[in-house]
């Protein structure tokens, strides 16, 4: 129930992270870095990550260890994530797979979205689906 500090792996410029969904993600990139933690269980909205504390001044990516706009996460997880983002004086970054998803909802005004790119061409050795 606290913000992660962020270690800039991916994004030097992010301060924290902050993930209320949780488990096994439905894209399964054979490159997530989450599977080093080996097996999960199936994807879940964590309800206590729900009265985290964001603070003021932060840029927090939320959603670094999962894919919240993913077809498989329930509306109403993204939206009370979302609603709780709006609480707190800070600027988020939403990544995603499936940008069109996003259409679907009001991010926050100080919101940052990206989105992974993949190919059409087959790469055996680094891709699952």
């Amino acid at each position: 129930m606290a913000l992660n500090t962020s270690k800039g792996n991916m994004y030097e410029f992010i301060t924290h992270t902050w993930n209320t969904v949780k488990g096994t993600c439905t894209h399964d990139c054979s490159y997530c870095y989450v599977k080093r933690w080996g097996p999960l269980n199936p994807v879940r909205l964590d309800e206590k990550e729900l009265r985290t504390k964001l603070g003021v001044g932060n840029f927090i990516f939320v959603g670094s260890s999962n894919d919240m706009f993913a077809s498989a996460v329930p509306a109403e997880w993204i939206k009370r994530t979302l609603d709780l983002c709006e609480k707190f004086d800070n600027r988020y970054l939403f990544q995603t797979k499936n940008p069109v998803r996003l259409l679907d909802f009001v991010l926050p005004e100080n919101s940052v979205v990206c989105t992974t790119i993949e190919t059409n061409r087959y790469y055996p050795e680094i891709m699952n689906n």
